[in-house]
């Protein structure tokens, strides 16, 4: 049955993802519905192998999102970004936290869990959809760094938070930031790191880096999004300067580990158990999406007038962080399972009505006649 099992799972994801290409959707909502549709129609344990791949998977979605956080990018236009991202964050994370804390009956700890979750937006999803234009203009840049800096601050509170912060800990992240550095010199000073290999020689140093970090941690009781997350951030630069080592990692986490968590974030669903908490769930969504759309929309009609609502609007798709958030709240007991249904449904249907109703529309240029 594992056989057939896996069998049934490439295939599917093979599917989200084609279905997901035509239609212009982001391909992790059609591979959590790929899970949820195999899921409901067996339901049985999945396969150790299917675990495993899927914590790595996990792993390397936080280390793609550290990637996404461009330090340089920010730069530009800096001001700007943090004032968007900060005020666009921590109004809808206060009015989210309130309106849960009472309708939930929630503890503080899964309080913060369910605003963080819900008031960031995807890096990754949001420059899919302003990339469909054409290179970024001054505008859609604007628009991304500042959904990097709500990003970056989710990540950040997930990390330090729910993280033991221990002698082990600051041991592994000053491994990993030695390491990093350490291969930098190397690459600057060797005559063999300039050569043609470098791309293979790190994506294989980027693998154990990974892998031994999360050996480390697990080893330890440490959790390690923190510790991935540092580390995408901190080879950001380098990789975007090599694009053949960005289509690499990028074929190895969107291609193959991060559908599987995807998947089986999904197939983890219960149909039956939504259906009971759908209310809940619409709740959340109309109170999260509506507080989010508010505020961004009056923060951004200084900067981008007409495009307004469309940022807005944007601003609603926390897919990537909430799902990991989500995960992390049930893996380590903060949430129960119905909790986790409830913050998982509104962070998949709130990025879906985003990515609908989100299409950046392109500029119009203005036209001059000829003389006659």
């Amino acid at each position: 049955m594992d056989e057939t099992l896996l069998m049934m799972i490439a295939i599917s994801i093979l599917v989200a993802a084609v279905i997901g290409w035509k239609s212009g959707i982001a391909t992790a909502l059609m591979e959590i519905a790929a899970g949820v549709i195999i899921g409901n129609i067996f339901p049985i344990e999945l396969p150790e192998l299917v675990n495993t791949l899927s914590e790595l998977g996990l792993i390397t979605q936080m280390f793609m999102a550290g990637l996404e956080i461009d330090l340089s990018f920010l730069k530009q236009k800096g001001k700007e970004s943090i004032k968007i991202g900060i005020i666009s964050y921590t109004i809808p994370f206060a009015v989210i936290g309130l309106a849960v804390y009472i309708l939930f009956d929630l503890s503080f700890q899964q309080t913060i869990l369910f605003s963080l979750a819900l008031s960031t937006s995807s890096v990754g999803i949001i420059y899919t959809i302003l990339r469909r234009k054409g290179i970024l203009g001054p505008r859609r840049k604007l628009i991304l760094s500042s959904i990097m800096v709500t990003e970056f601050i989710s990540m950040v509170i997930l990390g330090l938070y729910y993280s033991d912060i221990t002698w082990t800990v600051l041991a592994v992240l000053f491994f990993i930031i030695l390491a990093t550095l350490g291969y930098g010199y190397l690459q600057k000073s060797y005559h063999p790191f300039q050569e043609s290999t470098t791309e293979n020689i790190s994506i294989k140093f980027i693998l154990a880096i990974l892998l031994i970090a999360e050996f480390l941690a697990s080893g330890s009781g440490v959790d390690v999004i923190l510790i991935v997350f540092i580390l995408g951030m901190l080879l950001a630069k380098y990789v975007e300067d090599h694009a053949t080592l960005k289509n690499e990692i990028e074929a190895i986490s969107f291609g193959f580990l991060t559908p599987i968590f995807f998947f089986a974030t999904g197939f983890g669903i219960s149909l039956t158990e939504f259906g009971g908490v759908f209310w809940q769930v619409a709740a959340l969504v109309t109170i999260s999406f509506s507080i989010t759309f508010i505020v961004t929309y009056l923060v951004a009609k200084k900067n981008f007038q007409k495009r307004a609502r469309i940022t807005a609007i944007l601003f609603n798709a926390p897919m990537s962080i909430g799902i990991v958030a989500a995960t992390i709240g049930i893996e380590k007991g903060i949430i129960d399972h119905q909790q986790y249904l409830i913050l998982l449904g509104t962070v998949v249907i709130s990025s879906l009505i985003a990515i609908l109703l989100g299409r950046y529309p392109e500029d119009k240029l203005k036209i001059t006649k000829p003389a006659s």
